[in-house]
């Protein structure tokens, strides 16, 4: 009898794959799998965005990123908090004084005062006697209008100008004289610069969450420094003694706040020779006053150098080594100086009060010229700000100023000093 002969069963490819597959990961859907390639094409991008960083650098590098978020959103909330609480009382107290004087009960942000001003030209020269003036006409409701409290603002009365009380008219039946007079008794923006000075204590929520604000700033701008550390210069080692010293709250050397300087007093633009060195620091104090910026240059103990920092600063690294002290305000002010003359310092007025930002506007801008001027004048006004215009570019210089706070303190109060100015 002859033998079947036996064939051997081809291993099914699929069968052998699939059992390969469980033997080393399990499988996963499709929908599964475009995630992970998603997340390995991320984790790509992240080694590359910090390669001086190593794994605990890394974790580092997210916690106080997601902190500094977190503190952002505190320091909304209070604001929020603070403003809600200010209007609240303010407006009860505005409507309870219009309902005594009208008899009626009145809705400060509903209802409106209208003031009519006269624009014209600034001198009266014989070449500009025939100029008609160009009325303008403002409307405002009486919470807004409240809340400048009209100090100095309503000017006095003489033949051929109007205050602002005989400009004005109100929606209800109440004179302007007689709103104004509340307003200035109620004294709301008084009371606004009182209830903001007191929660800008560092004892109340809204100063306690603003300073930490700022140390989160100062801590992420430490690690971001790490990382970028081809265009800061810090390196693990001034890395960790930076970091020790915000920890044991102690170590720091010699700590400078620089500032910028204005010869010729408050908002003067005058022609006073000024004491300036080749590389912009004031060497002998003339006549003048300085403008606060959030700039800090520190030393630590145990490392050589001095260190930058500025918020925000043009070109990344807010936090940069220097060898001294002076070369590191050198090198703000010459990048300062330069984006100066550009009219580009949108990044210098974000960190600085508003009324310091706009009397550097008003020195960026320079003089007024004047129009309408006969062909005599006008080529002499050429000739005088041909002359002496371009000198306003270069009025400003710095101070420094030694302190004696360690700098996240230093720049928890310069954060505070300059919301209480704005």
């Amino acid at each position: 009898m002859i033998e079947p002969v036996a064939t051997q069963q081809q291993a099914d490819p699929l069968a052998a794959f699939m059992m390969e597959q469980r033997a080393g990961l399990p499988l996963v859907a499709g929908d599964e799998w475009a995630t992970l390639q998603t997340v390995d094409a991320l984790q790509e991008k992240f080694a590359a965005f910090m390669p001086g960083l190593d794994d605990d650098g890394q974790r580092e590098y997210v916690r106080l990123q997601r902190a500094l978020i977190e503190a952002q959103v505190e320091v909304e909330r209070n604001i929020r908090q603070f403003v809600t609480q200010f209007e609240r009382q303010s407006l009860e107290r505005l409507r309870t004084g219009l309902n005594d004087l009208t008899g009626q009960v009145v809705d400060p942000k509903t209802q409106h005062i209208t003031t009519t001003y006269s624009y014209g030209p600034r001198r009266h020269r014989r070449d500009l006697a025939d100029r008609i003036n160009e009325p303008r006409v403002v409307r405002l409701s009486l919470w807004d209008a409240a809340c400048m409290n009209y100090d100095g603002l309503t000017g006095w009365d003489y033949p051929g100008h109007d205050g602002v009380a005989t400009s004005s008219r109100l929606s209800i039946d109440l004179s302007p004289e007689d709103f104004i007079a509340l307003v200035r008794a109620l004294n709301l923006g008084g009371q606004l610069r009182t209830l903001l000075d007191d929660n800008l204590d560092k004892a109340k929520p809204l100063g306690q969450a603003i300073v930490r604000l700022g140390r989160l700033e100062f801590e992420f701008a430490l690690i971001e420094a790490l990382r970028d550390s081809n265009t800061t210069r810090v390196d693990r080692e001034k890395y960790r003694a930076i970091k020790q010293a915000l920890e044991q709250q102690e170590g720091w050397g010699h700590c400078e706040e620089m500032q910028l300087f204005i010869p010729d007093g408050k908002d003067n633009i005058g022609w006073v020779p000024q004491f300036i060195g080749n590389t912009g620091q004031i060497l002998s104090r003339p006549p003048g006053d300085s403008l606060n910026i959030p700039h800090l240059v520190f030393s630590v103990d145990g490392c050589k150098g001095a260190f930058s920092y500025f918020p925000r600063r043009p070109g990344g690294g807010d936090l940069r080594h220097f060898d001294n002290h002076r070369e590191a305000c050198q090198e703000f002010y010459v990048a300062f100086s330069a984006f100066y003359r550009q009219g580009r310092v949108a990044w210098l007025y974000a960190v600085m009060s508003q009324p310091d930002s706009a009397r550097l506007t008003r020195l960026r801008q320079g003089a007024t010229r004047e129009t309408g001027l006969n062909p005599f004048a006008e080529a002499l006004q050429d000739l005088f700000l041909g002359l002496f215009e371009p000198r306003l570019e270069d009025r400003t210089g710095y101070t420094r100023r030694v302190v004696t706070k360690a700098p996240p303190v230093s720049l928890g109060d310069l954060h505070l000093a300059r919301i209480r100015a704005t």
